[in-house]
């Protein structure tokens, strides 16, 4: 068995600076094609920061999403040409 051996990683550890992550810029991909259930990054205003999301809804200007992990009550219409997507 596996019992009182020791496992390492020789991958060297990098530095991590957490305000490395820090995004000032709300830059999304352009996307041109819509469909319900598609997986993107949504700006989160509140935050300041990109979280996983789908597309649940569309209509002809704006989409509805849902941020991954979130209370629906957090789902928002965003306008499809937003830098927030």
């Amino acid at each position: 068995g596996r019992k009182g051996k020791t496992f390492t990683c020789d991958t060297p550890e990098d530095d991590f600076d957490p305000m490395s992550e820090y995004v000032d810029s709300t830059k999304g991909d352009v996307i041109t094609e819509w469909k319900v259930g598609m997986q993107l990054d949504g700006w989160c205003l509140a935050n300041k920061r990109w979280y996983e999301a789908k597309v649940i809804a569309i209509k002809e200007d704006s989409i509805k999403i849902h941020f991954k992990g979130w209370n629906p009550k957090a789902d928002e219409w965003i306008a499809k040409d937003s830098d927030r997507v």
